[in-house]
């Protein structure tokens, strides 16, 4: 110990002091009492350490073999992380700070445990983000991509609800399309995408209380899926009506009618379609 550490002036308060033989290195010291016992606290020129915890910079670990990070606020005080990213999820269960929500993560389903009942799960996209469940699902209680056909369940438990707060529906990139009819009013297209745009033939179109029927060729479609169309643009009177009038796998029938007595319109209507899928058992 050095010797400015020894003398009359310190004697009182000898015990109390700390200090790093030699001083700090590269590879963390441990911090002695002023009679020599050894402390929790550990410190490096870049680092220190305190029982299992060491912090680096902006980076906090355990120094224990597999050792949990617990971080537990004091009385009705909360653990408030403004943004936060997780790379893993390492259990099958997590809850919110106040322990008012648990969730299981075991094998492909999302649902509140059993231990909580009417408990609402809200997925939250940050900013402009949007909720996109396309290819993510979850393997051994660790968010992963899904390469064999699996689907992402997320069951709420009791009366709960599943909340989007943000705009849903198909929004990732390829997911949609277009196509336009070629010859006629009957003419059939394929579109193999879950939603997309269908510009009907131009021509002097459908008289009055007349329809035209044509087919949608599409392999996301089955037999228990529900198709929604309507109109986008083109038109020129408001007297149209479109209904899907046969859903089969693979296809869809699509019937274009004019309510109208007497007008028989010339112009060039887009509809808009999307792919609901359904199950019937």
């Amino acid at each position: 110990m050095p010797t400015n550490l020894t003398g009359s002036k310190i004697k009182d308060t000898y015990s109390q002091l700390l200090h790093v033989d030699g001083g700090p290195a590269a590879s963390e010291k441990v911090v002695y009492s002023g009679t020599g016992v050894a402390t929790a606290l550990s410190v490096g020129t870049g680092s220190a350490s305190v029982d299992n915890l060491k912090f680096d910079g902006n980076t906090i670990s355990s120094t224990n073999t597999n050792g949990d990070i617990n971080i537990i606020p004091n009385g009705t005080g909360a653990v408030v992380i403004p943004a936060a990213t997780f790379t893993t999820l390492l259990a099958t269960t997590f809850s919110t700070v106040n322990a008012a929500a648990h969730f299981d993560l075991t094998g492909t389903t999302f649902t509140a445990d059993g231990t909580d009942t009417n408990i609402s799960i809200s997925l939250i996209p940050k900013g402009t983000g949007k909720i996109i469940a396309d290819g993510v699902g979850i393997n051994g209680g660790v968010l992963s991509t899904i390469t064999t056909n699996q689907n992402l369940t997320l069951s709420p438990n009791g009366t709960g609800e599943i909340v989007a707060t943000a705009p849903f529906g198909y929004g990732g990139s390829g997911t949609g399309g277009t196509v336009t009819q070629a010859t006629s009013r009957t003419t059939g297209v394929t579109l193999n995408k879950l939603s997309g745009q269908i510009t009907l033939f131009a021509a002097t179109a459908i008289s009055g209380h007349a329809s035209n029927e044509f087919t949608l060729t599409n392999s996301f479609i089955d037999a228990t899926d529900v198709v929604h169309v309507c109109f986008a643009s083109g038109l020129t009177v408001a007297s149209y009506g479109v209904t899907v009038t046969g859903v089969n796998t693979g296809s869809c029938k699509i019937t274009v009618s004019n309510f109208n007595n007497s007008a028989t319109p010339s112009d060039t209507p887009v509809l808009n379609f999307v792919v609901i899928k359904g199950v019937n058992a």
